[in-house]
């Protein structure tokens, strides 16, 4: 009778323990498991070829390039191209995407701002801005929006006013609690065209020039104080003014005096009859001064206090 053998097998690593059956001692054979040789793709040759030398047009045109172009593009936006992602009705709150890469490399504010918010402590110094005359590069940008929507039946003040309240609620401004009432075809073009980073490049006054040009001029109760003149008053009135200690002008119209003021004081103030005035002053805000639009909480301002006080009373 042929006897029945179990054969049974026990994996352990490279042993393998082989049960041979009935009245049969185990044998154990060592098994050298196969090696798994990786796939390599042949590598393709490498392509040496000659450098062409730049033109002398190609090398001024490379250095011309400003920095804000050159980050600007590192954050996958193009100073002066039309930006991508276009909806209608745009989000509140859309521009604010390029705010931040384009202050970062430009004035600083808003992450000085940041910075200070996230530490729970205000982060001394104050980033310094020197306000100038509005750059023609930005008053050309302006101008191209506004005669846009001229061309669509939205003429003078109508379409600066209209303009505002759309940059108003590109950057999230609570007092634009509803998109402006404009046609697509000037959304999409504001959108593709407005490039306030032309702006933020040459700090200056743009609203000021904007609704000198377009929207108030001559009108009555309006003259806007010229940058200069506002820098100087501010320099003679501020010149002891402490970072935590208030600032208020009670006529701010577009916030010509507040603008220099930023260099000494962080916590200012304004208010005006004209509503058109304030929405002005809130986009020189959100440009140049964040601390206008989005106020340092009281105790940061007391703590920093505080601190500057006790630095001066232990030298």
């Amino acid at each position: 009778m042929k006897q029945i053998q179990h054969r049974r097998k026990y994996k352990s690593g490279k042993i393998t323990i082989v049960n041979r059956g009935i009245n049969r001692r185990p044998r154990i054979q060592i098994i050298q498991r196969k090696k798994v040789v990786p796939i390599v793709a042949k590598p393709e040759p490498i392509k040496i070829t000659a450098r062409i030398p730049l033109t002398q047009a190609e090398i001024k045109a490379r250095e011309a390039k400003t920095e804000l172009q050159q980050a600007a593009e590192f954050f996958g936006m193009k100073v002066g191209e039309p930006m991508s992602g276009y909806m209608n009705p745009l989000e509140q709150g859309h521009l604010v995407k390029y705010l931040i890469p384009i202050d970062f490399i430009t004035t600083k504010r808003w992450y000085f701002y940041a910075e200070s918010i996230l530490r729970n402590k205000i982060v001394l110094p104050i980033p310094q801005i020197e306000f100038g005359e509005p750059s023609n590069d930005a008053k050309k940008n302006l101008k191209e929006c506004i005669d846009y929507a001229a061309s669509k039946g939205y003429f003078g003040s109508k379409a600066v006013e209209l303009l505002m309240e759309w940059i108003l609620w590109g950057f999230g401004d609570p007092i634009q609690e509803k998109p402006p009432e404009i046609s697509d075809e000037i959304n999409k073009f504001w959108y593709t065209k407005f490039n306030f980073g032309l702006m933020m490049q040459h700090p200056a006054d743009y609203m000021a020039w904007m609704l000198g040009e377009y929207g108030h001029k001559g009108g009555p109760g309006w003259f806007a104080t010229p940058l200069p003149v506002c820098q100087m008053i501010s320099d003679i009135t501020n010149n002891d003014t402490k970072p935590w200690q208030s600032v208020m002008d009670p006529c701010v119209g577009t916030g010509s005096m507040l603008l220099p003021a930023s260099n000494k004081s962080l916590n200012l103030y304004g208010n005006d009859i004209s509503t058109t005035m304030v929405k002005a002053a809130h986009i020189n805000g959100w440009l140049f001064v964040p601390w206008l639009v989005k106020p340092f909480p009281k105790y940061l301002l007391d703590k920093l206090k505080e601190q500057e006080e006790g630095k001066n009373a232990n030298k």
